[in-house]
């Protein structure tokens, strides 16, 4: 706190208290209103990446279970070539 002579007012400065900028809209704030030298700006920021990569996380293993069930429950095609014993094993793979 500093004490303002000419006014006769008690100056005080503080950030806001937000997590992300949801907070920040709610209270009419802005993020270029958060001082560049304060933490609270990267920690916004922080959170916005983190909400943004989590549910892009969510996204692909739903995506992902999608996939495996659709691989799971569509018929394995004949292989190319029935196994001989004479090939090497390698020769097998490559062709299946």
């Amino acid at each position: 706190m500093l004490y303002v002579a000419e006014t006769d007012m008690m100056l005080f400065l503080s950030s806001p208290s937000v997590t992300n900028l949801d907070d920040l809209t709610r209270r009419g704030l802005y993020l270029s209103d958060i001082a560049l030298h304060d933490a609270t700006r990267d920690l916004v920021l922080l959170s916005e990446q983190f909400e943004a990569e989590y549910k892009l996380t969510q996204n692909l293993e739903i995506l992902t279970d999608k996939l495996q069930q659709t691989h799971r429950s569509e018929p394995r095609p004949p292989p190319l070539v029935e196994f001989n014993a004479d090939l090497p094993l390698v020769y097998y793979q490559l062709i299946n």
